[in-house]
């Protein structure tokens, strides 16, 4: 057998040996699977974002739901005879990042699952509420020669809330902050003034006090509205410490003001952790530029006068050298 031959042969028997293999691994996986693993929606009803509480408890109260058009299985029987069903295992309550408690559940959530209860044992302070939602998933083989299941977990958008159970909260003025809110003092323009020029300074001070449990309040944003006209912001000036109480300074300058009465309106919002506050002051005041100093002209008679006396002046000492020159000279 030639060389060319042998090469052939060899060529063949690797082929063949690598197909016997690849046909091994086909028989042995011959499928794909499916997985059904869709998250449900879970809804936190109370407590709400950024609610203060006063006293103890607080009650607690979600909901867990399927999505529309899910991909859920609510009934498989496997070869074995086993029934399958994608279902929420349990729920697990999560606050501050601690488990607080677990909820079984074992439901399939042909129905909305609820559960409500009251958390007692909750120290004053800012606390951060999550809800785990630990759910069976189904995997099956393609061709539904097997299933299983498959664990998985899904988690809702976490919400803060304020327990101070020692604050006396006046809702109506500070809408339930738990903390006295900033105090904004217009110095310029200032209430029932009169300016003389069209362009008029804002100076703008915001003392802000607020402070729980380590929490400093600081200031998000400041502008200003000039007869109810489209809010322009305001440059802010913080210092460097804030220990509370502080204050945050803002100036800008109303250009080119029309004669007659305005009206300046100045917000901004605070934030504390989870909780925000709005603040606003308003003033009034006017321009009127007639009161304004004139650049003038000296009165005519002033001007005459001054050069009538100039040239009398000069008359009497050109007089004067003539008459020196004629007796120095005779």
């Amino acid at each position: 057998m030639n060389k060319r031959s042998l090469a052939l042969v060899t060529l063949l028997i690797i082929t063949a040996g690598a197909g016997t293999f690849i046909a091994r691994l086909g028989a042995a996986n011959p499928y794909g699977t499916i997985k059904y693993m869709d998250p449900p929606i879970i809804t936190i009803n109370s407590p709400l974002g950024n609610e203060a509480f006063s006293s103890l408890p607080v009650s607690l109260e979600f909901t867990i739901t399927k999505r529309e058009q899910a991909m859920w299985i609510t009934n498989w029987t496997t070869t074995g005879g086993e029934v399958l069903k994608n279902k929420l295992s349990h729920a697990s309550i999560v606050i501050d990042g601690e488990v607080y408690r677990t909820v079984q559940a074992d439901n399939d959530l042909s129905s909305p699952f609820s559960f409500q209860m009251n958390l007692t044992n909750l120290e004053n302070g800012i606390h951060n509420l999550t809800i785990i939602a630990f759910c069976d998933g189904v995997e099956i083989e393609t061709h539904g020669s097997w299933a299983r299941y498959i664990p998985y977990n899904a988690s809702s958008a976490p919400i803060l809330f304020t327990v101070s159970t020692n604050a006396q909260f006046d809702y109506s003025q500070f809408e339930g902050l738990p903390y006295d809110p900033p105090i904004v003092t217009v110095a310029f323009p200032s209430q029932d003034a009169t300016y003389i020029v069209p362009d008029v300074p804002i100076n703008v001070t915001v003392q802000i006090r607020g402070w729980i449990y380590g929490n400093i309040e600081r200031i998000r944003w400041l502008n200003y509205s000039l007869d109810g006209q489209t809010a322009m912001p305001i440059t802010l000036i913080q210092p460097p410490d804030l220990t509370s109480p502080y204050y945050v300074y803002g100036n800008d300058v109303l250009a080119g003001l029309s004669n007659g009465n305005h009206t300046l309106t100045v917000r901004g919002e605070t934030f504390i952790g989870g909780l925000t506050c709005y603040f606003n002051e308003t003033v009034s005041f006017k321009v009127d530029t007639s009161f304004a100093p004139t650049t003038g002209t000296f009165p005519a008679t002033l001007v005459f006068g001054v050069s009538v006396g100039i040239a009398v002046v000069a008359i009497g000492l050109s007089v004067y050298f003539k008459k020196f020159h004629r007796d120095k000279n005779p």
